[in-house]
């Protein structure tokens, strides 16, 4: 049987891909209570990542966990106190997320994929249907962990993912900023 040359490489590379390639991966898509807000001309996609301890509700068994399964059980919950606590003000307009995805997080240090291992924290990943225009736009987070480094939200601003447009700081105490 004659094999043709491109399917012959094509099968060694996955070969070698499959040697070299972790299986698993325990990395986080985003720094704890950090986020982006990029801009272009479709609207604003933001990817945040907050603390488990900013939502409530979660922790059915009140063991002071939340699981996947928790988590899997209370997912319309979560997205319901989204909606109601991140979003964009335009003048007096509220813009709320939209198509929101979540990822929970684990600790690094659990490798497998019980669903029993707590989660610490969620990414949130969405669009705002909005285009930037200076100083017409607020950014608005109500969500907060309730430890004190848990407290603190960085989020930086880009235009089509090349230009930086600001960085800055959110608190309870200072929980928008103008963009």
């Amino acid at each position: 049987m004659n094999i043709p040359l491109p399917f012959n490489l094509f099968a060694i590379l996955i070969f070698y891909t499959g040697l070299f390639v972790p299986q698993t991966s325990s990395a986080h898509l985003m720094v704890a209570q950090n986020g982006t807000l990029n801009f272009n001309n479709a609207g604003a996609y933001m990817v945040l990542s907050l603390p488990i301890s900013a939502f409530d509700g979660l922790d059915s068994d009140k063991d002071g966990k939340v699981t996947l399964i928790e988590f899997n059980n209370h997912r319309s919950s979560l997205i319901a106190q989204i909606k109601n606590a991140i979003f964009t003000m335009a003048h007096t307009q509220k813009i709320l997320l939209h198509n929101i995805v979540l990822a929970p997080q684990r600790p690094h240090k659990y490798q497998n994929n019980s669903d029993l291992v707590e989660i610490t924290d969620i990414i949130i990943m969405g669009m705002f249907p909005v285009t930037y225009q200076k100083n017409t736009l607020q950014f608005h987070n109500l969500l907060y962990g309730k430890a004190a480094q848990e407290k603190l939200i960085t989020l930086s601003v880009t235009k089509n993912h090349t230009t930086k447009l600001n960085q800055f700081d959110l608190s309870m105490t200072q929980p928008f900023w103008d963009l």
